[in-house]
């Protein structure tokens, strides 16, 4: 968001409030971030002679006030984000459009324009943004009330719940479903693409016309990065959830279940990611022959940026060696498990 707003000329949107909040929202991160990192030195600083002195706990507490205080301030932010979200798409829909040569009047100003122009791309990423946003609270808020509706007083109840499903899932694990299970987890721990790809597809699905690749592989940029970026959320929600469980010491059946849950969301997501690596690489395949770089051609239906296609042959090769690279992994891990049962009746012997 931040970087929209650095790019932004005064043309892009006519609504100027509008791509501001975009500065503000981005330098709150920023600051956030800062001080979460001084608030971490000053706590390592204090580790080193094992003693906090008074000046030192000053310091950490008023940095831990400081970064509360930030973080409660983005909120109203992001309500204001929500709201321009839907004030261009229901509010006022009629009045405001995507396409520059739809302006009316003419060159017309924001003051005096009775249909408005703002980039679509700025608005579908002030959507994007607000929608993980607003599902990360609800979901969180779920994940707390359920967690303290499970909790039970009976510790002892509890501890007997804990060595229940572990004995359950020990037993489990030498069944084929079992086997089916762990192959299901190994798979959705990790997402297919890093942080690093997923943010340029994202990036470049938002920031760019459609126009910059006709081949339509944009839309699979975008895909992949919304659900690289619903997968950061469920994990970031899964380790909350965990947090919390494990408060008393004890993780009973339900929580243990709700924990479960929350790691076999990871795997359909991981199928869709895939799924964008497959239609991404279906597509260099299919326009390799056809692939043209220069705007003026007459096939403009393969028209694509260098950039773009560059981009698209990388991934195709090197995420080809990270699913190569996984599948071995797997196959591994389950050879490995193989050894270690035929292994345990030997040391029992012994």
């Amino acid at each position: 968001m931040f970087l929209s707003y650095l790019m932004d000329e005064g043309e892009s949107c006519m609504d100027r409030t509008f791509t501001n909040i975009f500065f503000v929202i981005g330098m709150f991160h920023f600051v956030c971030g800062i001080v979460e990192e001084l608030t971490q030195y000053a706590d390592q600083a204090s580790d080193l002679d094992g003693v906090i002195s008074p000046m030192e706990d000053k310091i950490i507490w008023s940095s831990w006030l400081l970064l509360h205080a930030l973080r409660l301030a983005e909120f109203p932010l992001m309500l204001v984000l929500g709201y321009y979200s839907i004030k261009f798409s229901l509010l006022e829909g009629d009045k405001w459009t995507h396409v520059r040569e739809e302006v009316e009047p003419e060159n017309g100003s924001f003051e005096n324009c009775t249909i408005c122009f703002c980039e679509g791309n700025y608005v579908h990423l002030a959507q994007i943004t607000f929608i993980f946003q607003a599902f990360y609270g609800i979901v969180l808020g779920v994940m707390w009330w359920t967690l303290w509706y499970v909790d039970r007083e009976d510790d002892e109840g509890e501890l007997e719940e804990e060595k229940e499903w572990q004995i359950n899932e020990a037993m489990l694990s030498t069944t084929w479903l079992g086997i089916i299970w762990e192959v299901v987890l190994l798979i959705g721990m990790h997402s297919f693409y890093n942080e690093e790809v997923a943010g340029t597809m994202l990036a470049l699905s938002v920031a760019l016309p459609h126009e910059n690749c006709n081949i339509h592989v944009l839309e699979w940029f975008l895909y992949a990065g919304i659900i690289y970026t619903l997968s950061g959320v469920m994990n970031q929600v899964r380790e909350r959830v965990e947090d919390m469980a494990i408060i008393d010491g004890i993780i009973n059946k339900a929580e243990h279940r709700i924990i479960m849950l929350l790691k076999f969301i990871n795997f359909p997501l991981f199928l869709v990611e895939f799924l964008c690596f497959i239609m991404i690489g279906s597509l260099v395949m299919t326009n390799a022959s056809y692939i043209t770089f220069d705007e003026s051609s007459p096939n403009k239906e393969y028209y694509c940026e260098r950039g773009t296609w560059t981009l698209m042959l990388a991934m195709n090769v090197m995420y080809s060696v990270v699913f190569l690279f996984r599948v071995m992994v797997i196959l591994a891990a389950l050879c490995g498990r193989g050894e270690n049962k035929s292994q345990a009746p030997q040391s029992d012997s012994e």
